[in-house]
């Protein structure tokens, strides 16, 4: 009977250490997944950032112009 628990016991350390090694690889996977949608989370960022510059650039320049066709009509 000692030796039959034994053997079961043996075999439940060998299932844990597999389920722990599928658990780091997991872990791993999902940890590599998250730095990459990170990466490229901050990467649509700087676009968005980068395009609302253009935008703000672009608004400016074009009330500048109204400006100077203001100041044509005039004279």
């Amino acid at each position: 009977k000692v030796e039959r628990l034994e053997s079961q016991l043996s075999a439940k350390d060998r299932e844990i250490a597999t389920i722990t090694r599928t658990e780091a690889k997991a872990k791993a996977g999902f940890k590599a997944q998250i730095d990459k949608l990170q990466q490229e989370r901050d990467e649509f960022q700087r676009m968005v950032i980068g395009n609302q510059q253009v935008r703000t650039q672009q608004i400016h320049e074009m009330k500048k112009k109204e400006k100077e066709y203001i100041k044509l009509q005039v004279f």
